[in-house]
C-alpha cells in the first residue's frame, strides 16, 4: 500500500507495543478498574460519565491526575502509527485514504473494547449471580430465603441461582472456585 518511513527497530518496537497492549486490555486493564480512582481510564464514575450530557454525569469526589502507563502507551500506539502514515509515500491518495481509515478505526476499536470492559465490571457490580454446590446438603430452602436479605446487604440484585448435584461431579461453582484460586 505505501512505505512506512520507518526503520525495523521502530517496527518491531511497535509490534512489541501492541502486543503488550492487547494482553493488557485482556487480562490486567479489569484488575485496575474501580468506582472510583485517581486515574480517569480506570474510574468507573468518570468513564461511564457522559461530558455533554447532564443526565447522565455524575461527579467525581476526587482528581484524575494520575496517568497509566499502560493506558498511555495503549492510546498512543495508534497515534504514533498515524504520525509515521503521514510522512509516508503512496501510490495513490485511495491507498492514503485507506490507511487514514484504518487508523481512525483502529482508535474507535480500542477505546469501544475499553468501555466494553468498563460496563460489562459496573453491571456485574449491580447484579449478582450464586452458585451453589449442595455439597452436605440436599435442601436449598434456606439459600432461597436468604437470597432478598443477602442482595438488600450488599446492594445488588441476585438474578441467578445455580445449583449442580451433589453426587453429580464438579459443579458450576467448583469451576469458577478453581478459575480463582
Amino acid at each position: 500500500m505505501g512505505e512506512l518511513i520507518c526503520n525495523s527497530t521502530w517496527e518491531t518496537k511497535m509490534v512489541e507495543s501492541l502486543k503488550t497492549s492487547k494482553f493488557y486490555l485482556k487480562g490486567d486493564y479489569k484488575v485496575h478498574i474501580k468506582e472510583s480512582s485517581d486515574i480517569a481510564e480506570h474510574c468507573i464514575v468518570y468513564s461511564m460519565s457522559d461530558g455533554k450530557d447532564t443526565d447522565y454525569r455524575k461527579k467525581c469526589g476526587h482528581r484524575h491526575g494520575i496517568v497509566c502507563e499502560s493506558c498511555h502507551v495503549l492510546s498512543s500506539n495508534p497515534t504514533d502509527i498515524q504520525t509515521k502514515a503521514t510522512t509516508a509515500n503512496f501510490a495513490t491518495t485511495d491507498d492514503r485514504d485507506e490507511v487514514a481509515y484504518m487508523i481512525n478505526y483502529s482508535k474507535l476499536a480500542i477505546e469501544s473494547w475499553q468501555c466494553h470492559i468498563i460496563r460489562s465490571i459496573a453491571n456485574r457490580r449491580q447484579i449478582g449471580m450464586v452458585n451453589v454446590d449442595n455439597a452436605g446438603c440436599y435442601h436449598s430452602a434456606h439459600t432461597i430465603l436468604s437470597c432478598p436479605a443477602i442482595a438488600k446487604s450488599v446492594g445488588m440484585k441476585i438474578v441467578r441461582i445455580d445449583f449442580s448435584d451433589p453426587q453429580g461431579g464438579k459443579g458450576a461453582a467448583d469451576r469458577l472456585a478453581a478459575t480463582c484460586k
